[in-house]
C-alpha cells in the first residue's frame, strides 16, 4: 500500500505523515502488523515488536542543518520533542508502541538517487517507508519538461517503489510553499503531485 499524502507546508506534511505511519501500521493485511504493535497483544509481559520507520527522499526529511535543533521529521515522528511541539505531545509512534528510525533520505537527491538509498536496507518488520522527491527534479529542469522528463521521473520512481521491501509507504512530493494559494504562480509545482495517483495507484 502506499498512500500519497499532500499538506500546504513542511510542518502540516509531519502532522498528516505521523497521523497516517500510525494508522497505516494498525491496519495491515490480516492485522499481522497492528497485533505485533498492541501491547495487549504480548503475552507473558514480553515487549511489542518495534515499528521501524525508514525515511527515503530529499530535503523534506533531511532537513536538520537547515533549524537551530538539528532535527529531521522522522525523529519527530518517531519520539517528538514535546518541549518544542507540545501540540504533538503523545501523537508520535513510541507513544503508541516501540520505534526505531532509520533515517536515509539525503539532503538534495533527485529521483535518481533513490536506489542508492536503499542499498544495504535491511528490513525489520514491522515497517513504514516515508518519501519525499521531486523538488530538485523540478529545480534541475522538470518545471519546464515538455512531457517526457515527467513520464521518466514517474517510471524510475515506480521502479523503486517497485523494489521497496516496505509496505506501507507513504509518499510525499513537494510541500506547497505558496499555502494553497494558487495565485502566487507556482503551477510547476502541482506537475509532480498530479502524477502521484498514478504511481501509488500502481504500487498498491
Amino acid at each position: 500500500m502506499v498512500e500519497r499524502l499532500r499538506s500546504p507546508g513542511r510542518r502540516g506534511w509531519v502532522a498528516a505523515a505521523s497521523a497516517a505511519a500510525l494508522a497505516l501500521s494498525l491496519r495491515p493485511p490480516g492485522g499481522a502488523m497492528a497485533a505485533s504493535l498492541d501491547p495487549a497483544s504480548s503475552s507473558g509481559g514480553s515487549r511489542p515488536q518495534a515499528l521501524t520507520l525508514v525515511t527515503f527522499g530529499d530535503s523534506v526529511l533531511d532537513c536538520g542543518r537547515y533549524n537551530e535543533h538539528g532535527l529531521d521529521p522522522g525523529q519527530l515522528l518517531v519520539r517528538n520533542d514535546d518541549a518544542l511541539f507540545p501540540e504533538f505531545a503523545g501523537r508520535d509512534l513510541q507513544s503508541r508502541a516501540p520505534a526505531r528510525l532509520d533515517h536515509r533520505a539525503v539532503d538534495g537527491a533527485t529521483v535518481a538517487d533513490l536506489p542508492p538509498q536503499a542499498r544495504g536496507l535491511n528490513v525489520h518488520h514491522p515497517a513504514v517507508a516515508l518519501l519525499t522527491i521531486g523538488g530538485n527534479n523540478l529545480l534541475s529542469g522538470l518545471a519546464r519538461d515538455d512531457g517526457r522528463g515527467l513520464r521518466r521521473f514517474e517510471a524510475a520512481l515506480d521502479a523503486f517503489l517497485q523494489a521497496l521491501p516496505i509496505r506501507p509507504v507513504i509518499l510525499g512530493t513537494v510541500y506547497d510553499p505558496t499555502f494553497g494559494d494558487d495565485t502566487r504562480g507556482t503551477s510547476s509545482m502541482s506537475r509532480l503531485p498530479s502524477r502521484a495517483p498514478t504511481i501509488a495507484a500502481s504500487t498498491r
